[in-house]
């Protein structure tokens, strides 16, 4: 039924504006014009009406009737009624007023020109415009160092979803005022037109002619400019010519710190959860919202550590906002190198084999050089953001991704795919399935994933509370899908906890980065709340000192800190406490931020760094493992006996 209704919608009114254009212009019209006019009513009706839907109301999956409820369906009606109205009216207007002459376009190859040159300079400022537009209304706080870095390295994998939104409230919006422009620069460059009144000329040809080229580019500059803004594109331009020599001044490399492992070595579980932030919580436990959306995240909280930037009794908190942290890659990347994701000195540093941060030494390397079992997993293609040459070149990892799971059947069909890969229900399931397979192979293992359900836009649930996929932004409660992440979450930790491998292995749960959503906060007022990413340590090494309570709370920290702390948390004495540009927030020595001042330390990571680019990224580092030091257990008098 809705599919029969959306047709209709679509072809009637359409079907009306062309009879009456007929009826009211074109009686005496050939049989080409005719055809012509029926295509630019369907074209201008049938592409500029949900493109307003998306724009102005926010609708997606706007030519998939079965993903729209009925309002949708009216609200499309009207859209089209509206912009058929003004069209024939503004002809009625227009016809009252002026006359128009055809002039030939023979041997007017400079006027064909300029009329191409005026509309793709239209073209590219208006999507200059709704491009940005699509980008500040869907992600929230997206930074130019982001959008740079992921345009240029793999993108294979992305949701759907979101490539078909920017189609819709980016592209299509654009094609539709683009085209309404074409069609009116092409009236004024195609005719003489006179005032009826007085026969006089409306504008001489060549003012119309030259009007219409300018007009064109003033948009673009003007869409520039706008895109020059709001994007900051300043700051990539500061980012590749103001230097900084912080970041050598204060790197710690991985590969000359002294590391001393104990002789029993502990397994490790990292688990990044997408979009994962204490405002989720309720006011009452130091969150932002009116209810508490991850209940069962807050109980566990209780049986763990973590580290705040608040005081012992203010709630909930975490790590401060870091330049080249606020994205899943980066993320990762601070936590594994110790070191922020700055904007590369050339294309493709994150893209290649062997060119993933070929001069740095991560958790990955110094745990395989250790004799650790390395497997990464993620619902989505690893292929994406260039983590495959990240695990690939730093700990000879197992990837078991998107793609690993349909070479290996593990999926319904063989081209499985929702969302970003597969939802996290079966991927937890898998991980079970890993992290027994890693127990039983009498090695320590080192067992990183990711999860995806939380990632922007989510999913969708029907009306039984079943999640399904793709649904529209009526039906999308993102705070329902927290929820139901939130459950599935502790329970795998629940599984892992009963496991006999626990009582050995460390697991680290920390949230990738603030929530990308706009959309769902758009009615949350935030004031002086400091938004920060949920953070826990289950069971870390017996060996660490947990008595001085004031390392967990007032802290000013930072994703790279977890590189030594999540070291330190199964037993690894760090020489100095540090690494890369963090430290072990276990031990009493103040982090970088604390030190330096967190705003002065985030300005200087947007500057150039000549070392970061020679020494990080462009210098290739065999690592021998040298500085790793196991240290045999002391022997107990009771051996003996």
């Amino acid at each position: 039924m809705k599919i029969f209704m959306f047709i209709m919608v679509m072809l009637l009114p359409a079907i009306a504006v062309y009879l009456l254009d007929i009826y009211l212009f074109n009686r005496k019209a050939s049989k080409g014009k005719l055809v012509a006019m029926g295509f630019k009513s369907l074209f201008l009706l049938d592409l500029m009406g949900p493109a307003i839907m998306a724009s102005l109301f926010g609708y997606s999956n706007l030519y998939n009737p079965l993903k729209n409820d009925y309002m949708y369906l009216l609200a499309l009606l009207m859209i089209i009624l509206f912009i058929g109205s003004i069209y024939i009216l503004g002809k009625l207007v227009l016809a009252r007023y002026l006359r128009a002459t055809t002039v030939s376009f023979k041997n007017r190859g400079g006027t064909i020109a300029l009329y191409c040159i005026a509309i793709i300079l239209l073209f590219i400022g208006f999507m200059e415009f709704f491009g940005v537009a699509w980008v500040n209304k869907t992600y929230n706080g997206v930074t130019i160092d982001e959008i740079f870095i992921t345009l240029t390295t793999n993108t294979k994998g992305t949701d759907p979803k979101i490539i078909l939104s920017f189609i819709e409230e980016g592209v299509l919006i654009s094609i539709a005022s683009t085209y309404i422009a074409a069609l009116a620069f092409y009236k004024l460059i195609s005719n003489n037109i006179t005032l009826i009144k007085n026969d006089k000329p409306f504008l001489r040809l060549l003012s119309r002619k030259v009007g219409s080229t300018l007009a064109g580019a003033l948009l673009f500059l003007v869409g520039f400019v706008y895109l020059f803004i709001r994007l900051d594109i300043a700051g990539l331009i500061y980012s590749y010519t103001a230097e900084s020599s912080y970041i050598e001044e204060n790197y710690v490399d991985p590969k000359e710190a002294r590391l001393e492992f104990p002789s029993e070595k502990r397994n490790l579980i990292h688990i990044y959860l997408e979009s994962i932030e204490n405002s989720y919580f309720d006011k009452a436990n130091g969150g932002n919202m009116d209810t508490n959306l991850m209940p069962y995240l807050l109980e566990l909280s209780k049986e763990g550590y973590s580290f705040s930037h608040l005081g012992k009794d203010e709630g909930r908190g975490g790590p401060l906002k870091t330049n080249g942290a606020t994205w899943s890659v980066a993320s990762m990347v601070n936590q594994f190198f110790g070191v922020p994701m700055k904007v590369p000195a050339r294309r493709n540093a994150y893209g290649k084999s062997g060119e993933f941060f070929p001069g740095a030494v991560g958790i990955g390397d110094i745990l395989n050089r250790l004799g650790y079992q390395q497997t990464v997993m993620f619902g989505a293609d690893a292929d994406f953001g260039g983590l495959t040459y990240m695990f690939e070149d730093h700990g000879d990892f197992k990837i078991m991704d998107h793609a690993y799971a349909l070479e290996n059947h593990m999926l319904p069909t063989d081209d499985y795919k929702v969302n970003w890969g597969y939802e996290d229900e079966k991927l937890y399931e898998f991980a079970k399935a890993e992290l027994t397979r890693l127990s039983n192979a009498g090695k320590p293992f080192h067992f990183l994933m990711e999860n995806a359900d939380t990632h922007y836009p989510g999913f969708a649930f029907d009306k039984d509370g079943n999640p399904i996929w793709g649904g529209n932004k009526k039906d999308l409660d993102y705070g329902k899908t927290i929820t139901y992440s939130d459950k599935m979450i502790v329970e795998f930790i629940r599984w892992i906890m009963a496991q006999p491998f626990y009582k050995n292995t460390t697991v680290v749960i920390i949230g990738d980065h603030l929530s990308m959503d706009k959309t769902f906060f758009r009615d949350n007022n935030f004031g002086d709340f400091h938004r920060t990413t949920y953070n826990l340590i289950l069971n870390p090494a017996p060996t660490i000192d947990l008595s001085k309570q004031d390392r967990f709370y007032n802290r000013k920290w930072a994703s790279f800190d977890m590189m030594p702390t999540i070291l330190a948390s199964i037993g690894v004495k760090v020489s100095g406490e540090r690494l890369g540009l963090g430290t072990n927030l276990f031990s009493s020595l103040p982090t970088i931020y604390e030190r330096d001042g967190y705003e002065e330390v985030n300005k200087l990571f947007k500057r150039k760094s000549t070392f970061y680019n020679r020494e990080l990224l462009g210098k290739q580092v065999i690592y021998d493992g040298g500085n790793l030091v196991v240290v045999p257990k002391k022997k107990d008098s009771n051996d003996d006996k």
